[in-house]
């Protein structure tokens, strides 16, 4: 005889199985999704693994058929299963199911308020599962974090490159693999994708990345970065006119997965799209309606292969509820705080914001909104000193900044320059002027100006001030030397001041340190091959990549001697003046490149790099470093 339910009636027959079905086995787990799979017509990964997915999807069917939706399998689940046309469960004891590995997780980031820390949580739950959370990304394997900074975008080559210059030890992660994260990253954005896809890497280094994304000081360089797109978000809602933590969570995530939060062009196309439908409708649309619209106009930006995905994630955080990734979620219920207005939430609770650091301001330079002291040798005064005029730009989307570009000018002061590049709406980090000072108008971090087309959007660049034509001199101007130089535009070419020599040789050291926070500047010559330095065009310099380059690599005919002089003090050891008349000396050719000092040519065999250097590029090589001694 059959027990009996509770109400009396005629038990399911899963009760009679229960005594020899282990529900903690693989077998049972594969049976669970393969059974979850066939009746809501969904594809669960079988692999005997109750993660969140299949309990999420248990609850769906659970609450389909009346049951108690609480995600976990038992008798009577299996009957309805059963009952739906699913073959009865496996019994006997069978091999234990694998926990599912134990996600990371960041303390919520206390330089966050509440809104902003639940538009982070809904984020961090679609892309780890768990508000805060860490994830190694199994589908695109260059992706990893938070938010999933990745390969692609360089924003997980910059994460790593800033752990390591603030104290972190990529060794204790990774062991012996250590020296192949750091190639990795090395690699232009290109190269580093194919080679983490090829190789499998994120499956290789799995645990590995697990511990370091939940390292407390990756996590609060995660933290640092989410403040930034934060903030673009919270401009987008401003400019939107959205009023609540939902608004502020669909701009974060659009930040975040698309790159639209800062993004004017973007911001002006949902306005259009909100007040053509309240035109055709004459009304004001609610804030749920704007979401919608929104979330629609946004996916229809984004390629067709993701448009689908996008379009479903952003209408359930305007709806509050809905199906994403074939599972149901319920935001409204898990995050109550979305329906709060913005102006209704209480202040983050904790101490007061730490005060700037004590450096003064408008004599420091600034890098994602900090004042950093300026290196040994350099002076600067930037845009907070209102006589220093700050051009206008975009906000860097999680880009690294890992390029410095040298520029001359055609002008004769400062002022001159501001003026020319208003004229021409273009702008420049920095310009330095004849007595080797600099003056910053624009963040070095966070600011993309129009100074050197595609590299634009990962670099800072420097105009030096320069009449650089010998028929701009006049008497009384603190230039007066000049060369004849095949490489230069008019063949003749009126050397920097020996103070812009210098300033720009310092400028190269501060910005490839660890002091630049915020900055993953290499000191990469990209004009450096063969034991020769280029002053003209550089074969593939129009392709962004990390390192120093002079303008005339990929543009206009300026910038090498400059960096030649840079090369001669930091890499040679020249002293200031040495360096100065070397540099003049080499300069003086009708070459499109100059041989180096063969000393530190040598260095080039790949001593200095770690490179392996082929056997006939090191007899080239060596060659080149005789020719430079008999020089």
């Amino acid at each position: 005889m059959r027990p009996r339910s509770p109400d009396g009636s005629r038990s399911e027959l899963a009760f009679e199985a229960s005594a020899v079905v282990n529900r903690g086995s693989v077998e049972y787990g594969r049976w669970l999704q393969a059974g979850l799979n066939q009746v809501l017509r969904i594809r669960l990964v079988v692999d005997g693994v109750l993660g969140p997915r299949t309990r999420d999807a248990l609850r769906r069917f659970q609450a389909s058929r009346g049951l108690a939706a609480d995600g976990r399998p038992g008798p009577r689940t299996e009957a309805a299963l059963v009952a739906a046309g699913v073959t009865p469960p496996p019994k006997g004891q069978g091999q234990p199911a694998p926990r599912p590995s134990v996600t990371p997780r960041c303390a919520a980031p206390a330089e966050l308020a509440p809104p902003e820390r639940t538009a982070l949580s809904v984020t961090t739950t679609f892309e780890t599962g768990v508000a805060f959370g860490c994830a190694v990304s199994r589908v695109d394997g260059i992706s990893m974090g938070m938010i999933q900074w990745n390969l692609k975008a360089g924003t997980l080559q910059a994460m790593l490159r800033q752990f390591e210059q603030q104290g972190g030890r990529l060794d204790s992660f990774f062991g012996s693999e250590a020296a192949a994260v750091r190639a990795l990253v090395a690699l232009p954005a290109a190269d580093g994708v194919a080679r983490a896809t090829d190789q499998q890497l994120a499956s290789r280094w799995r645990e590995a990345l697990l511990r370091l994304c939940g390292d407390p000081l990756f996590c609060s360089l995660q933290a640092q970065d989410v403040k930034r797109r934060m903030t673009a978000a919270q401009g987008a809602v401003r400019d939107l006119g959205l009023q609540t933590v939902r608004g502020l969570t669909m701009m974060f995530d659009i930040h975040v997965g698309d790159g639209y939060g800062a993004n004017r062009r973007k911001i002006a196309l949902f306005r259009e799209r909100i007040g053509r439908l309240e035109a055709e409708r004459g009304r004001p649309l609610a804030e749920q309606e704007r979401l919608v619209e929104i979330a629609e106009a946004a996916a229809a930006q984004v390629s067709p292969r993701w448009r689908d995905e996008r379009r479903a994630r952003r209408r359930l955080i305007a709806l509050g509820r809905g199906e994403y990734r074939r599972s149901h979620w319920e935001l409204d219920r898990d995050f109550p705080a979305l329906a709060e207005r913005l102006d209704a939430v209480p202040p983050a609770p904790g101490p007061p914001p730490a005060p700037t650091p004590a450096v003064a301001e408008p004599t420091s330079f600034l890098v994602r909104g900090l004042a950093i002291a300026p290196g040994p040798g350099l002076r600067v005064t930037n845009f907070r000193d209102p006589r220093v005029h700050r051009f206008p730009g975009r906000i860097r989307q999680g880009r690294p900044v890992d390029e410095l570009i040298v520029h001359e000018t055609v002008t004769r002061s400062v002022a001159d320059t501001v003026t020319v590049l208003r004229q021409r709406n273009l702008g420049v980090h920095l310009i330095l002027g004849p007595d080797g000072t600099l003056t910053q108008h624009g963040d070095l971090g966070d600011a993309v100006l129009g100074h050197a087309g595609v590299h634009n959007g990962r670099s800072v660049g420097v105009e030096v001030v320069n009449p650089y034509y010998p028929r701009y001199l006049q008497a009384g101007l603190p230039w007066g030397r000049t060369i004849n130089a095949g490489w230069a535009h008019e063949r003749r070419y009126v050397l920097p001041t020996p103070a812009q020599a210098e300033a720009v040789a310092q400028l190269i050291v501060w910005t490839t340190s660890p002091a630049a926070r915020g900055l993953s500047i290499p000191r990469r010559w990209v004009g450096l091959s063969g034991g020769q330095l280029a002053m003209s065009k550089v074969p593939g310099g129009e392709r962004p990549g990390p390192g120093i380059y002079a303008h005339t690599y990929f543009g206009h005919a300026d910038g090498s001697w400059l960096v030649l002089y840079a090369w001669l003090r930091l890499e040679a050891g020249r002293s200031p003046e040495a360096a100065y008349e070397e540099a003049a000396r080499l300069g003086t050719t009708s070459e499109r490149a100059v041989l180096l000092p063969a000393t530190a040519v040598a260095r080039e065999l790949g001593t200095e790099t770690g490179e392996i250097v082929s056997p006939w590029r090191r007899r080239r090589l060596a060659a080149a470093a005789r020719a430079a001694a008999r020089a």
